[in-house]
């Protein structure tokens, strides 16, 4: 359907840090007679900004108003409960790169450069490029200077190794899907998903 009902008739809810479609009513009829607790830190539009919704994939555009608008959860569910990994289609997960604030939805935003989950690094990321990749991957290591390295399946299996590149990598050998690619650098060992078209 295309209705989203929060609550059935009593009880409390508390939004926050949600996308919410402009217009957003408590309840279509009016016999709500418990309460909906929404403030400003909620994102509401008419688009959250996903790729190709149609398609499903969700994955957030570069203009998507939900692009560091989410929110660490509250220290009862922690650390239990925290966002650390995201899903990966069939039916897997991998490390969820966050780079600064969460964003709203299932995926962090990712423009093609490598999501290091430490604050202070979101301004020198190492810009892995195109996204997706066919023939080569580009690397900007300005920051970080890249060494030896190796991408792997998403069953752990390594498909290459390579103890020095010239910013470039050729993966035109590789199958179709998802992989990761793991740089050896001065800042230490760091991992980021590749999507091979």
């Amino acid at each position: 359907g295309n209705r989203l009902a929060i609550l059935d008739d009593t009880g409390n809810a508390v939004l926050r840090n949600n996308w919410l479609k402009s217009g957003w009513i408590n309840t279509p009829d009016g016999s709500l007679s418990g309460s909906i607790d929404a403030d400003d830190s909620n994102v509401e539009g008419n688009e959250p900004g996903f790729k190709d919704a149609s398609q499903k994939d969700f994955y957030l555009t570069e203009n998507s108003p939900c692009i560091d608008k989410g929110s660490d959860l509250l220290n009862d569910v922690l650390p239990a409960n925290n966002v650390t990994m995201e899903y990966m289609h069939p039916q897997d997960n991998t490390p969820r790169n966050i780079a600064g604030k969460l964003d709203i939805g299932c995926f962090e935003y990712n423009d093609g450069s490598l999501g290091v989950n430490t604050r202070n690094l979101k301004n020198n990321p190492i810009k892995i490029f195109p996204v997706p990749v066919k023939n080569t991957l580009n690397i900007n290591d300005d920051f970080f200077k890249p060494g030896a390295g190796k991408i792997f399946s998403i069953n752990g299996k390594t498909v290459m190794a390579f103890t020095a590149f010239d910013n470039k990598i050729d993966v035109s050998s590789l199958r179709h899907g998802i992989y990761f690619l793991e740089l050896n650098t001065v800042k230490g060992k760091i991992t980021t998903k590749i999507l091979k078209e």
